[in-house]
């Protein structure tokens, strides 16, 4: 684990739980690769149970409670549920805001993470600028992200009770909390070809490939 890693005293008893259940799930400190280990298997199980339940349209009654909420509260916004996402994590993003230029196009989400590693959730305010005039080796265009906090009290206390709602074992994590702690190892879906790159928290339990190289405003 990063040396580097400061516990703040309020929040030490939810920050210890998450470095728990990164350790629980991820071979960190061990010189073996994820497949490996029997915690990355009890991980994929919980993948492929998630991605069942997409198939045979048997998704949790909790989190089709929690769209349906979500929903009434963003009336008329673009709203998207990608729970079929291979994560071990439910994602929803509410499209709150879209502008678009010649050469790019921005546009604002509310993004909430689910884990399913841990009883937690998180959310953030995500701006997403698809740059069309710029691509990648794939040909792709290439997006920035930026994530930061600046979200409406309203808003944010609305989410809270809903999902409270929805999953009554689980607590909010500020989301600076997630992205600030790192440590080495590889969460689930990354590339083992630069096993010694730090990633976050978030990383590791929330959700990785979209954010991997974003741009934090925290």
């Amino acid at each position: 684990m990063n040396q580097n890693i400061t516990i703040i005293p309020e929040n030490s008893d939810l920050i210890s739980n998450l470095i728990r259940a990164v350790h629980r799930f991820y071979p960190l400190g061990f010189e073996f690769i994820n497949e490996q280990f029997d915690g990355y298997q009890e991980l994929k199980t919980i993948v492929d149970r998630k991605i069942k339940q997409v198939i045979e349209n048997t998704i949790p009654e909790e989190l089709l409670r929690l769209e349906i909420e979500l929903k009434n509260l963003f009336t008329g916004l673009p709203l998207y549920f990608d729970v079929h996402r291979n994560f071990p994590s439910y994602s929803v993003a509410i499209e709150i805001g879209k502008v678009e230029f010649p050469e790019f196009e921005k546009v604002q989400r509310l993004s909430l993470k689910i884990s399913l590693l841990t009883n937690c959730y998180t959310f953030f305010l995500e701006e997403i600028i698809k740059h069309t005039s710029v691509t990648n080796s794939f040909g792709h265009p290439h997006f920035t992200v930026v994530i930061s906090q600046n979200l409406q009290t309203e808003s944010v206390r609305r989410i809270k009770e809903i999902v409270t709602e929805c999953f009554p074992t689980y607590q909010f994590v500020d989301p600076k909390i997630l992205f600030s702690i790192k440590t080495n190892g590889v969460p689930y879906g990354q590339d083992h070809s630069d096993p010694k790159r730090d990633y976050s928290l978030f990383d590791f339990l929330f959700d990785s490939a979209p954010y991997i190289n974003s741009s934090l405003s925290l």
